[in-house]
């Protein structure tokens, strides 16, 4: 099955919608709002699909800093606790200083999601802290990270955590996890 990414507010970053041509949401949807907070930026964005995965990204002009939205299609047994395990081990094979911490663990509309923070610094100096969320759906496991490559300011890593409390998914198929009314699916049709 594919599973179609909803990007709300897209229009700002992207292209230009015909929402006279677009249809409802349907199935499994990740709703990302846009545009991104107001720090860090301007933004670049960029964009990879491949056969079992989606995945977006956003940088800032000099690179410092790293919105990243990664959708994992699966039938199945895969879960964010697996994504963050995984994570948590790349970062401490590479890392001479690190810690990670769950920010919170819970249930957003009916979807089981994980909010964590991993702090690293390399033997070469460089230091980085991202700030992750991943949701596990029915169709996919979906994980947005926002990456620092610089030192983070406690207003920039309020306002991102802020930003992705927001992010959940929906579906269509599933009363209890119903999607928001009045937005339209972005086609290849659009342009960009």
């Amino acid at each position: 099955m594919k599973i179609k990414i909803f990007l709300l507010m897209m229009i700002s970053l992207f292209f230009s919608l015909n929402i006279s041509n677009a249809t409802e949401m349907t199935d499994e949807n990740l709703i990302q709002k846009f545009p991104l907070p107001d720090i860090g930026g301007p933004w670049k964005s960029y964009s990879k699909v491949e056969e079992d995965s989606t995945q977006a990204m956003w940088k800032n002009k000099g690179g410092e800093e790293i919105l990243m939205t990664l959708v994992i299609y699966h039938d199945g047994g895969e879960s964010v606790e697996g994504i963050k395990r995984a994570e948590e081990g790349n970062y401490k094979d590479s890392c001479v200083d690190y810690s990670s911490n769950t920010i919170n663990e819970t249930v957003e509309n009916g979807y089981k999601s994980i909010t964590w923070k991993i702090i690293c610094k390399t033997k070469s100096n460089f230091a980085a802290t991202v700030l992750h969320k991943g949701i596990t759906g029915n169709d996919a496991i979906y994980v947005i990270q926002k990456i620092w490559k610089t030192d983070v300011s406690s207003r920039s890593e309020e306002a991102w955590s802020r930003y992705l409390n927001e992010i959940y998914v929906c579906d269509s198929r599933l009363e209890k996890s119903p999607c928001p009314a009045g937005f339209s699916e972005v086609t290849e049709e659009d342009e960009f």
